[in-house]
């Protein structure tokens, strides 16, 4: 028969040479190594949630810059309908200047005014365009 103290001792033998050939893990230099279970599982949790967040914020992000895409491209067309109004009038005006200086000035006064009127507002939709799109 064995004797229980022998048995002991043996045991405690075995132990030791265990913890001798497999010592505990140190800590690591990284803190963020050195979380035990719960608190890694709890920061993992946060930030899971903190992704969740920033891919909800990154894809509200992607649909303000969608929007502004369409704006920009809608103000794009209106401001070259613009241009091209503006263009027009530019040439019925250098006509009609070049007619007031032909003509002896009857009736063409009242042209002119409204030529002038009606560029001033183009020039003024242009100018307002020019400030949204910027």
């Amino acid at each position: 028969m064995f004797d229980l103290s022998t048995q002991i001792s043996e045991l405690e033998s075995t132990i030791s040479n265990h913890v001798e050939l497999n010592p505990p893990p140190t800590l690591s230099d990284n803190p963020l190594l050195n979380f035990n279970l719960q608190d890694t599982l709890s920061r993992n949790e946060s930030l899971g949630e903190e992704d969740e967040s920033l891919k909800l914020q990154i894809e509200e992000m992607k649909m303000a810059i969608q929007m502004r895409k369409n704006d920009v491209e809608k103000y794009k067309y209106e401001m070259e309908n613009l241009i091209i109004t503006r263009d027009e009038i530019v040439n019925e005006v250098k006509a009609l200047q070049n007619r007031q200086k032909s003509n002896d000035k009857k009736g063409n006064v009242k042209m002119w005014d409204d030529v002038e009127k009606m560029g001033r507002w183009w020039r003024a939709q242009e100018g307002v365009l020019k400030s949204l799109c910027t």
